[in-house]
């Protein structure tokens, strides 16, 4: 709160102004996990992501980045960035139930309100930085909770990671290209004329299990194999 003094000796309390920049353009729609590179990522408070299609790419990641990013793929992304390879959004997969997803209606619900009328806070999730949402003809993507909670259901499962090496390093991506061979079933998929947009080379990290306990242990794999393929040596 701001405070002034009234003629009369008291005190008038006022909120204080708010300086965050207003964007519109946002949408809460789910995409196709290998397009999630092309789109910026904005974190409510309700902890759903609005997004909006862009080029621009944060590649050092606000220190607050680690707090939000999946526990799953904490310490692989902090590897990856250690030895110069970017990561795009990313989510390690999940198993929620009706329950969890009912709740996420209702806040979105809610959060749509406040987009058209006073705008809501939101935080680029890579840069830390946080903007108001505001947009007076803003509408949810989905007419009811049905079609939301099947939209979900069927992009839950599956984890997604994207990895960029600079076209600078192409030693590192060499022994990237060499050590995914020993991956198998979880060898990253090149993806060259998305790499060529950012500037490199773009490889799309994959798991899609219906189990937690798989899921996680894929991620762990693939955590042990940057350790030990492209770290330690």
């Amino acid at each position: 709160m701001a405070a002034s003094v009234k003629p009369d000796g008291t005190v008038r309390r006022t909120a204080a102004p708010r300086h965050a920049v207003t964007i519109d353009g946002l949408s809460a729609g789910l995409v196709p996990h290998r397009q999630w590179p092309l789109r910026q990522w904005f974190l409510a408070r309700s902890r759903r992501y609005y997004h909006a299609r862009t080029l621009h790419r944060r590649f050092t990641p606000a220190p607050r980045f680690y707090q939000d990013v999946d526990p799953a793929l904490r310490k692989l992304c902090r590897l990856l960035h250690g030895i110069g390879i970017r990561t795009t959004a990313s989510c390690e997969g999940h198993d929620h139930g009706r329950e969890y997803f009912e709740a996420r209606w209702e806040a979105l619900c809610s959060e749509s309100q406040t987009i058209r009328r006073e705008g809501l806070m939101v935080t680029e999730s890579e840069g830390g930085h946080t903007f108001r949402f505001r947009n007076t003809h803003y509408r949810l993507p989905w007419r009811r909770f049905g079609h939301f909670l099947r939209d979900s259901l069927s992009h839950q499962a599956t984890g997604y990671l994207g990895v960029i090496i600079p076209a600078s390093e192409p030693g590192l991506n060499q022994r990237w290209r060499d050590a995914a061979r020993r991956l198998r079933d979880l060898r990253p998929v090149p993806d060259p004329a998305l790499g060529r947009r950012f500037g490199g080379q773009l490889y799309h990290l994959t798991v899609q299990c219906p189990r937690a306990e798989e899921r996680y242990g894929n991620w762990q794999r693939l955590t042990d194999w940057v350790q030990e393929e492209l770290v330690d040596r």
